[in-house]
């Protein structure tokens, strides 16, 4: 197969995406937390300084998840396809955008393309058989 399948570059931007905006948006989200903490005061302070940072830890690692899918889907790696539908299901609740961002991911990796996309992937790690030793 010449090239990437435009199917596969669209699964791959919009996990690539998603990461990036989950990265940045952890990151606000963190830190505002922890400055909220630090100006509201000492009984908040503690609280707000482990929701920050818990918030911050789980959204990157998340955000990291939807980078490390995407560069598996790019290298035809089969565990990267079953990460990708996955993430694409739990997607779907989040009502309009993941909604509709789970779908188009989905619809697109059970396309054929796709389906081609990955089988040549398996093919191309398995060594062919030894021959037989007289």
């Amino acid at each position: 197969m010449n090239g990437i399948p435009s199917k596969i570059k669209t699964n791959a931007t919009i996990f690539k995406v998603l990461g990036w905006i989950g990265i940045i948006l952890s990151i606000l989200a963190g830190l505002g937390m922890i400055i909220a903490g630090i100006a509201i005061g000492d009984e908040a302070l503690i609280m707000f300084l482990i929701f920050g940072f818990v918030s911050l830890v789980f959204g990157i690692i998340g955000s990291l998840l939807n980078i490390f899918t995407a560069s598996g889907i790019l290298n035809k790696k089969g565990w990267a396809k079953i990460l990708g539908i996955i993430l694409a299901i739990l997607m779907l609740p989040s009502i309009p955008i993941g909604t509709i961002l789970g779908i188009i991911l989905l619809i697109n990796f059970f396309d054929n393309e796709s389906k081609a996309w990955f089988e040549e992937g398996s093919t191309s790690v398995v060594p062919p058989p030894a021959p037989p030793t007289v």
